[in-house]
């Protein structure tokens, strides 16, 4: 606000402003000259700054310029309130007395003083402070709370607390002035109690001013306003972090609101997914050739082998001790058929060669056996299974499977494709596949093939699909799991995160 005013007027607005509101009332009644017309104007100021309050408030939520210009209105309407009754030619426009500056610039420092609070707390201390600021003679206790006293905050003590002997005082004052209905204003010699109830609500706050008439007349002009102001305050402050998220939601949920409504009809791949599994594209099994004992193993499972590599020996003792016995048999039978032969005894002799035969034949595959003692690889690959450390020495069964070797050059992924979305999945649509165990970037690859038949693979129905994949550096071992996604056709993307809850919705409803 802008004052134009003589060189005196400045001076005693300088001097009035530091002055105690006893002096500036003194200083106003002799300016006047009229003690009576004093109090008609101070009437009319009061019930003028009244009517004005409700501006005053809704200003507040406002911006600055917006406070400034309805206190602005408010000073011309009280400069008008304070020239009703005068003569005629004392209706000329004025510049404000040291009295109405002095009165103005208190109730505008009050109001600011609260708006800047950032809660009811600290707007009580601003109102305390400002009312009877530490330096006057004047004593402010202002309290907080509903039926009882919560909050009790003296102008020259500070806060006190609620173990103290003022707070136990006041404490009792504040519950019997808020019972005390209609009274907005007690005295009691020279201490006054001004109740500010809140306007819509069960809050209450009390005002106690010791000391200082002016300030008590002051407050209570100002009644109406000053109540307004405090209560429009929140009752806690945020952070500033929350109080800048806070203005700022309203933008983020038109954002957020809009981008959903744009995810929900945007065209997306219907996604399927799916457990993977590694299996071998080719897998031999080494078992026993004939009925032995085992004498030594060279792998285990895990073991890189290449083709013809030896991986366990039979033990072939067995073997010669009945080949040795064979061979002298078939000499023993050779030496009769010559004896037969020598005696003309055609008969015999033919019935013991077909006996030698018959020897040599189990002597031939005994050392077939013998040669074959060592079980080598048929294939390049990996052992899969067959750990025989512990077999040493045990005979084996003519058929027995030792071990399992896989070849690792090509692999094979099994998709386990749910059945209920097996209607968009087809052959040839694009895959993606993670394997947990090598980590890394995914494999993108088409779905060779799809089985038509269900299968029931860790109790859960599922249709398997295959896809050859290479393993050149090795990274991809048999059983290996992982995470698929199999892409199917265009939906909306709300379309593919709701479709199976609609279905079952829609399900359990008898549609």
């Amino acid at each position: 606000m802008n004052w134009q005013a003589s060189g005196h007027d400045a001076e005693m607005i300088g001097n009035g402003s530091k002055a105690s509101r006893e002096d500036l009332v003194r200083g106003a009644s002799a300016r006047d000259g009229d003690a009576g017309a004093y109090d008609s104007t101070s009437e009319s100021i009061t019930k003028a700054l009244d009517r004005d309050s409700e501006s005053i408030t809704k200003a507040l939520d406002a911006d600055s310029e917006s406070i400034t210009k309805a206190l602005d209105d408010a000073v011309a309407k009280l400069q008008a309130a304070a020239r009703v009754g005068m003569p005629a030619e004392a209706e000329q426009p004025q510049p404000p007395t040291p009295l109405e500056a002095a009165y103005v610039a208190s109730t505008v420092a009050l109001v600011d003083g609260i708006c800047q609070a950032g809660n009811r707390r600290g707007a009580l201390e601003s109102m305390a402070r400002l009312i009877c600021p530490p330096q006057t003679s004047g004593h402010v206790r202002a309290g907080l709370g509903g039926k009882q006293l919560r909050w009790l905050y003296d102008s020259k003590l500070g806060w006190m607390g609620s173990d103290s002997r003022v707070f136990e005082t006041c404490k009792s004052d504040f519950s019997a002035i808020v019972r005390g209905e209609g009274e907005q204003r007690v005295e009691e010699g020279t201490l006054a109690s001004i109740k500010l109830p809140q306007p819509k609500g069960g809050g209450n706050c009390v005002l106690w001013i010791d000391n200082d008439r002016a300030a008590v007349s002051w407050i209570h002009s100002v009644h109406e306003t000053v109540t307004n102001v405090f209560w429009s305050r929140p009752h806690h402050s945020l952070p500033t972090w929350m109080s800048a998220m806070a203005a700022r939601t309203k933008s983020w949920i038109l954002v957020i609101v809009v981008g959903l409504a744009l995810l929900s009809v945007w065209p997306a791949r219907y996604r399927i997914a799916c457990e993977a599994t590694v299996e071998t594209s080719g897998q031999r099994f080494i078992a026993t050739p004939f009925e032995a004992s085992l004498k030594e193993v060279f792998v285990r499972p895990g073991d890189q082998v290449e083709a013809g590599q030896v991986l366990l020996v039979l033990d072939g003792r067995p073997l010669r001790l009945e080949q040795e016995s064979l061979q002298a048999e078939l000499q023993q039978a050779a030496k009769e058929e010559d004896v037969a032969r020598s005696s003309r005894r055609i008969a015999d002799a033919q019935q013991i060669a077909l006996k030698q035969r018959k020897l040599q034949r189990k002597i031939d595959l005994i050392e077939s056996r013998l040669q074959n003692l060592n079980v080598v690889s048929p294939i390049s690959g990996l052992i899969v299974s067959g750990d025989l450390q512990r077999n040493i020495g045990m005979p084996l069964e003519r058929g027995q499977t030792l071990m399992e070797v896989a070849a690792m050059e090509e692999m094979i992924i099994e998709l386990q494709i749910p059945e209920h979305e097996i209607g968009f999945a087809t052959e040839g649509m694009e895959t993606r596949i993670k394997i947990d165990a090598i980590g890394g970037s995914s494999m993108f690859m088409p779905l060779d093939e799809i089985f038509p038949a269900a299968e029931v693979r860790e109790d859960k129905n599922v249709f398997v699909g295959r896809m050859k994949v290479g393993n050149q550096d090795g990274a991809l071992r048999p059983g290996m799991r992982g995470e698929a996604t199999a892409y199917g056709p265009m939906r909306p993307w709300i379309w593919s995160w709701t479709r199976s809850w609609v279905e079952r919705a829609m399900w359990w409803i008898g549609y």
